[in-house]
């Protein structure tokens, strides 16, 4: 899906993510309701594998991160990069999300749309690909 999604973009490199997909393994607080505060360990275990694994081997000196002010743990984890990650020499630019509806894009809103079987907003904020995976479809 990743793949097929981002073929048309020359400088994009899709890799595996390994163990630590997702944050899953490291950031166990993101998956569950904690107050952003509570996140800061596993938030900075999570920004140094980024830092000294993942984008030192891959080359990456910029992280891109998606306006987070609708998300009070996710905002608190991009100031956190914000903070740290210059000091390994990666560019950190926070973009303002895109819309759909007069509603901001976010993985949120399209689980529940996903949930409801709500395909009109499902169309309007997802890629093409994700939709084909979401609905099974196959090439």
């Amino acid at each position: 899906m990743a793949v097929e999604g981002t073929k048309d973009l020359p400088n994009v490199r899709v890799v595996t993510g390994g163990p630590f997909q997702a944050t899953r393994n490291v950031f166990r607080e993101y998956f569950v309701q904690v107050e952003p505060s509570d996140i800061r360990e596993s938030a900075v275990v999570d920004t140094q594998i980024f830092a000294e694994a993942i984008a030192k081997r891959l080359g990456i000196t910029r992280r891109f991160l998606g306006d987070e002010r609708h998300n009070p743990k996710m905002q608190f984890f991009n100031e956190l990069m914000k903070e740290m990650l210059p000091d390994y020499g990666i560019e950190v630019i926070e973009t303002p999300r895109a819309q759909a509806g007069g509603r901001s894009i976010s993985a949120s809103l399209s689980r529940e749309a996903a949930a409801k079987g709500d395909l009109e907003t499902l169309l309007a904020n997802v890629p093409k690909t994700t939709l084909k995976f979401l609905l099974g479809a196959e090439e």
